[in-house]
């Protein structure tokens, strides 16, 4: 059970990201109110 209770704690919280790279997911996090930094990141090389 104490797990349970852990994981509904857990849920229960804010959702709070850092996003790396693909900026259309920090929006589509941030039109759910979650706190989102992004940071624009692109692989070496051109990746």
């Amino acid at each position: 059970m104490e797990k349970d209770t852990a994981f509904d704690q857990l849920l229960a919280t804010p959702v709070a990201a850092i996003n790396i790279g693909v900026e259309d997911f920090a929006e589509n996090l941030e039109a759910q109110d979650a706190e989102v930094v992004h940071v624009n990141w692109t692989p070496p090389a051109g990746g």
